[in-house]
């Protein structure tokens, strides 16, 4: 169990241990990067991370996300998302320096996708949206809160017969 607090960096390790499973008690501040090697449950709580977020591969290493929303406020100009297919139910982007470029083989977002003054990047990896999943800037969408797509960069949105959503996507 890991428990409520600040951390400057975390690494939650398996001991050795394939997916073992590590559950948060309450919200979490990570003010560098999060490092998981272990099976990790939000159990609903938020975190907020002011740096990298790395999934590493694995039998069993996985994140659950939850209830929870994942919010990336740092200050670096790139703030990462890598590793392993992530999952987030709620996701927002809030880093005006340079906004999260997104290195994990793919990344989806159940419920709400927020980019708060930021872009989120993808290069050679997908964005996967959910069904009810959505998309919202804090002011409006325009070249400082977009997904940026590079040539290789793919997004997908699953749908149902109701779709009607509009989707930031462009170029800088």
């Amino acid at each position: 169990r890991i428990l409520t607090g600040t951390y400057e960096n975390l690494w939650l390790d398996g001991n050795g241990v394939p997916g073992a499973a590590k559950s948060l008690l309450g919200p979490l501040t990570i003010q560098d990067s999060l490092w998981i090697d272990a099976s990790l449950s939000a159990n609903g709580a938020d975190m907020t991370i002011g740096g990298n977020w790395t999934l590493q591969p694995g039998i069993g290493n996985q994140f659950d996300p939850t209830t929870a929303t994942v919010t990336f406020n740092g200050n670096p100009q790139q703030q990462r998302i890598s590793g392993t297919p992530g999952t987030f139910q709620n996701l927002t982007i809030s880093n005006p320096n340079g906004g999260v470029l997104l290195e994990a083989d793919s990344l989806t977002v159940l419920g709400q996708l927020n980019l708060d003054g930021s872009v989120l990047t993808i290069t050679n990896q997908e964005l996967i949206l959910g069904t009810v999943a959505s998309i919202s800037a804090t002011t409006a969408f325009s070249t400082s809160e977009m997904i940026e797509l590079s040539a290789s960069g793919g997004l997908t949105k699953l749908v149902d017969a109701s779709y009607n959503q509009t989707i930031p996507i462009g170029n800088a």
